[in-house]
């Protein structure tokens, strides 16, 4: 099974897990992933507006990333990043004023 992850657009990562075929988009609330309610057996739409992330396979930048869903095209910032939480790092990048 080919691994695959969330980019949001507040930065945020987070592993997904799917069957056989991971769907051709995904449709989340605009929301910190830790305010998403988990509650679709009660109340399939929360109130917020919703995202669709698309599935980019990555197959040929990097083999061991899999699959990102994200609102566009990852880069080379999206993999680091993606690349970090991988390695048990949640680091977030900073700006460093180099004068």
């Amino acid at each position: 099974m080919m691994e695959c992850w969330l980019i949001t657009s507040r930065a945020e990562v987070k592993r997904l897990e799917f069957g056989d075929e991971p769907p051709p988009e995904i449709c989340l609330p605009d929301k910190a992933l830790a305010e998403i309610e988990d509650d679709a057996v009660h109340k399939a739409i929360q109130d917020a507006p919703y995202i669709i992330y698309r599935r980019y396979h990555l197959a040929h930048e990097s083999w061991r990333l899999g699959i990102v869903y994200s609102v566009a095209p990852p880069t080379v910032g999206d993999i680091q990043i993606l690349s970090a939480y991988r390695a048990g790092h949640e680091a977030r990048p900073h700006l460093v004023d180099l004068q």
